[in-house]
């Protein structure tokens, strides 16, 4: 896996390609996406890298009126519908019998331009959805955790002593896969800022901790256009993160930072 940096909102600096960050697979079935995304790998000829997530957002559910199941049921589900994909991006027909999906002998066409389908881009910040990824993803998403009623605690499982630990358990799941693997942050904040230390006062009490440890999270990105270049690159160093998503709102105070570091 190339792991030079990749740019603002999902979209590559180095213009490796498109991605998407990432589908909710509650929203679509597997044997429909699979078609969906082989066709457009054709057309962008191998350019495209698929997120999959289980879903968090209640309102994304209540809204559309689907139902939200538990989190071990959406995890389930999740890794059923990856083994789906990867399955019918195959060269032969597919029949898969499980809790969720059953497919009986269906062919999967079109059939990707890359073989074997697009590289998977799946997140988590679980222990079972990061094992997941360790094992069956080419870009793992190393993220906090997501509690049905967030606090504290969970907020300050995105400070650097957590992700330490989420990577040291990564390196073991992976295995001979650990140097193969891109690694993927969504930047809950991001801003290029001439006071950086204010903007992490203001999130401290959130965290609970202190102005500096937030400034060091892989998602909080803040501070002046050199700042921001080194911390990326100490976040690299640390931890391998190369890949960083951003809101749509920030892509163009960003734009030379991602020009910066892609060479261009």
């Amino acid at each position: 896996m190339d792991k030079s940096w990749t740019g603002a909102h999902g979209i590559a600096a180095n213009g490796r390609g498109g991605r998407s960050s990432v589908f909710d697979i509650d929203f679509r079935h597997p044997a429909v996406l699979a078609r969906e995304l082989a066709s457009i790998d054709v057309i962008s000829e191998g350019r495209l890298e698929v997120g999959l997530g289980a879903g968090y957002n209640p309102l994304d559910y209540s809204r559309s009126g689907i139902r939200m199941d538990s989190p071990k049921v959406r995890v389930d589900r999740l890794i059923e519908h990856a083994s789906v994909l990867r399955s019918l991006w195959g060269t032969e027909p597919v029949t898969f019998v499980g809790d969720h999906y059953r497919i009986t002998e269906l062919d999967g066409t079109p059939k990707p331009f890359t073989a074997g389908g697009p590289p998977l881009l799946i997140a988590g910040g679980g222990k079972r959805m990061l094992r997941f990824a360790a094992r069956h993803a080419e870009i793992v998403g190393v993220n906090v955790s997501l509690p049905s009623a967030p606090n504290e605690a969970s907020a300050r499982d995105g400070l650097p002593e957590s992700i330490d630990r989420k990577f040291a358990q990564l390196r073991l799941d992976a295995g001979d896969r650990f140097d193969t693997l891109e690694f993927n942050a969504w930047l809950s904040v991001a801003s290029v800022t001439n006071d950086a230390l204010a903007l992490a006062r203001k999130l401290s009490g959130r965290f609970g901790a202190t102005a500096e440890d937030i400034l060091s999270s892989p998602f909080i990105l803040a501070g002046t256009h050199d700042q921001i270049v080194e911390r990326l690159h100490a976040r690299r160093e640390r931890w391998g993160y190369s890949y960083f998503v951003i809101q749509g709102s920030g892509i163009d105070e960003f734009a030379p930072i991602v020009q910066e570091l892609s060479g261009t």
